[in-house]
């Protein structure tokens, strides 16, 4: 947080350099300031694993990353021998062979048996959530809860189509969704702790007939409540300071 308020208070001062050389920048075409709110579209160190070059200081984003350490504070090498598996049938990177390793229980605390430490909840109309991924994903969280407490990998971060928005989402709740909630584990060199919504078939009317529902796991992807009228997607305020 340092960071960002020195950053801000730089940014105030170069202002009148700014507008000073802002005739050179436009005869250019380029941008006068770096867009502070914005991942890069280049990934970190050119290994797409490791999420995008640049994150945001400004806007939801920003904020969410402001004491994220992608690799937490260990080597590039370590972190990747650590969390990822070569072996992996399925990459999400074609030139990349492997997959991360994801926690069991899908992230929750064990208890002594190795059950989750998970309760059913409901989500309340009004309520506003969200997600660093694609809606085929059934994992939610508070909005505004810091990205390292989430135990994401970098790549969550990515995304092909808008790299500028970061993979980022925000829905509100028009309709009262029953989720598991709990606590989230320690995970990719991340602290955790931050509270997770579990969307799963059993727990919402009808959907364990929907395509949309994962029979092996049991999750229900985020889309689903989309089209059913339980979430509306809401703008991201890029602008927040």
């Amino acid at each position: 947080m340092r960071l960002r308020n020195t950053l801000v208070s730089l940014l105030a001062g170069g202002l009148l350099f700014a507008t000073a050389g802002s005739a050179s920048a436009a005869a250019d075409g380029a941008p006068l300031i770096d867009p502070f709110e914005q991942c890069s579209a280049a990934s970190f160190q050119n290994d797409p694993r490791l999420g995008p070059a640049k994150l945001p200081f400004f806007g939801d984003v920003g904020e969410q990353v402001s004491d994220y350490d992608r690799t937490g504070n260990e080597p590039k090498r370590q972190f990747l021998a650590t969390w990822w598996d070569p072996s992996a049938s399925f990459s999400p990177f074609p030139a990349t062979p492997g997959n991360w390793m994801y926690p069991p229980q899908n992230g929750y605390y064990l208890n002594t048996d190795g059950s989750p430490v998970r309760a059913a909840m409901s989500l309340a109309p009004g309520q506003q959530i969200d997600r660093f991924g694609r809606t085929t994903g059934s994992f939610l969280a508070p909005r505004g809860t810091d990205y390292e407490d989430r135990s994401l990998p970098p790549t969550n971060l990515n995304d092909p189509a808008n790299p500028g928005g970061c993979n980022y989402h925000a829905y509100q709740v028009l309709r009262p969704i029953t989720v598991y909630s709990g606590a989230i584990r320690p995970w990719f060199d991340q602290p955790g702790d931050g509270v997770q919504y579990q969307v799963v078939c059993a727990l919402v009317p009808g959907a364990t007939a929907s395509s949309q529902c994962d029979q092996a796991s049991g999750n229900l992807q985020t889309q689903y409540l989309l089209d059913n009228g339980y979430l509306a997607e809401v703008p991201v305020d890029d602008d927040l300071l």
